[in-house]
């Protein structure tokens, strides 16, 4: 039996779908109808249909939106042995298919047409974000950091705090009213009503910037505040981004954040607990340097991230090449940065780009890195089940939040001891140095011509198959 009852069995008896309001007290067992069950997905969508219903003794729930290919993920599943229920969102269908194919539950979809108050994430806890960082970067010329796109965007920050309610109210008299309603335009100290602004209507604005991934640093307002005005118990929040965010956006991100009753109203002030900092995946066990600054809070409380003390990762010795290695990153062209380094350098290696496909050896020009060895030179497991091209699976890697990294945030926010497991991760990952080096392999060594000319249409198609068991934690 349906669980509204005999009025709505099946079309003979006037059946009507499903909605919102029939949910309410209810558990995802009350509905075995396979009518029932269509509704649900319905509602759910593109969430998860268990999302609809709250679960008091599960895991908490995380939306992580920009996922990539799930170096987050793999810092928390994998190295913290954490259980959380998350979703990953991503744009690339490679990226997503590579996080579902490591254990995680990604969905492809554009983060900028998702609604925040969407039903199913009454119950979300945690919100990661990495939005792409290209307009804050020379591979983006830097549009970004132009002044007419910074103020489009503190613009339209400014108008997703009023959609939000996030203004508290410029009245002249000290408001005693203990509810809301009873407030007038004269009273200041509560926060005014909502200005009835679409999220939509506050996203349209940033399409006027001429550097269109900067304006995805406003997602993480829409999607903080959104969940907050949801009545989310959203307590957590990371965000990665290129450690050249101007200061501008930094400081109006964190000035919105911290006042907003969402958590401000209930923590006794989150300014404390919400940080900017620049951290480079070198000093936390990663062969290759990758400076990025991170956003972190918690709504109860500071969670300071200490550096560790952890010896450097050679990056020859990850991988199981010899120390002397010359790679050259840019031919024989002469940049004022060089066009090559050594392998062997105890300081770390330059930050991986998606160019590393085509890097080689002066040894051997032929040589290319394998993707196992690109995946060790960033801090993922060398069976992480890249899906897609060489050239898709390369830019995954260089997309990628690293780990080493990923471990030591979340484990700093969540209060779980990190280091140790860090440690432990370091030491399975890289062997230790003295074992018989190699050459690095030639490319006819490592595949057949008929693979070679598909390199860049599916060389990862062996790895295309999904576990049949995919575990609902991240």
């Amino acid at each position: 039996m349906s669980a509204r009852g005999p009025a709505a069995l099946g079309p003979a008896a006037g059946r009507r779908p499903l909605s919102y309001a029939d949910l309410e007290g209810r558990s995802l067992q009350d509905f075995t109808t396979p009518e029932d069950l269509a509704d649900l997905a319905d509602l759910a969508g593109p969430w998860p249909v268990r999302w609809l219903f709250e679960d008091p003794d599960g895991p908490d729930r995380a939306v992580h939106l920009f996922a990539g290919c799930g170096g987050w993920c793999v810092g928390i599943r994998r190295i913290l042995g954490i259980t959380v229920d998350m979703v990953c969102v991503d744009m690339n269908a490679d990226a997503v298919a590579t996080s579902n194919a490591a254990g995680c539950h990604a969905i492809q979809a554009d983060v900028t047409t998702l609604d925040p108050e969407h039903p199913a994430l009454r119950w979300t806890r945690i919100l990661i974000c990495s939005p792409p960082c290209t307009d804050w970067t020379q591979a983006g010329k830097r549009l970004g950091h132009l002044e007419a796109n910074i103020l489009i965007l503190e613009k339209a920050i400014d108008r997703a705090c009023w959609a939000a309610g996030n203004v508290i109210n410029d009245g002249s008299e000290l408001c005693f009213h203990d509810d809301p309603a009873d407030c007038t335009e004269t009273c200041t100290e509560h926060y005014i009503a909502r200005s009835g602004e679409t999220w939509d209507e506050v996203r349209a604005i940033t399409h006027a910037m001429s550097a269109k991934t900067a304006g995805l640093m406003l997602e993480i307002l829409i999607w903080a505040q959104g969940l907050w005005c949801l009545g989310a118990p959203l307590e957590t929040i990371a965000v990665e981004q290129s450690a050249a965010l101007p200061e501008a956006i930094k400081n109006a991100i964190t000035a919105e954040l911290t006042t907003h009753p969402g958590w401000d109203g209930n923590s006794g002030g989150f300014a404390p607990a919400l940080t900017w900092e620049e951290i480079d995946a070198f000093d936390y066990g990663s062969p290759s340097h990758r400076r990025r600054t991170f956003l972190t809070g918690h709504r109860y409380g500071r969670r300071t991230l200490q550096r560790p003390t952890l010896p450097g990762t050679n990056a020859a010795d990850a991988i199981g090449w010899d120390r002397d290695t010359v790679v050259v990153t840019r031919g024989n062209r002469k940049t004022a940065g060089g066009n090559g380094f050594v392998l062997g350098r105890n300081d770390g290696i330059p930050g991986v780009t998606s160019k590393i496909r085509g890097w080689y050896t002066t040894k051997d020009a032929a040589a290319r890195f394998t993707i196992p060895e690109i995946a060790k030179l960033v801090s993922l497991p060398p069976d992480h089940p890249f899906i897609g091209s060489r050239t898709s699976a390369c830019q995954q890697a260089a997309d990628v939040v690293a780990p080493v990294v990923s471990a030591a945030v979340i484990g700093t926010l969540m209060g779980v001891p990190w280091l140790h497991a860090l440690r432990r991760y370091l030491a399975k990952l890289y062997k230790p140095p003295g074992r018989r080096p190699r050459r690095p392999q030639h490319s006819d060594e490592r595949r057949t011509a008929a693979q070679d000319s598909r390199a860049d249409t599916g060389s990862c198609a062996a790895r295309r198959q999904v576990p049949e068991h995919r575990s609902r934690d991240c």
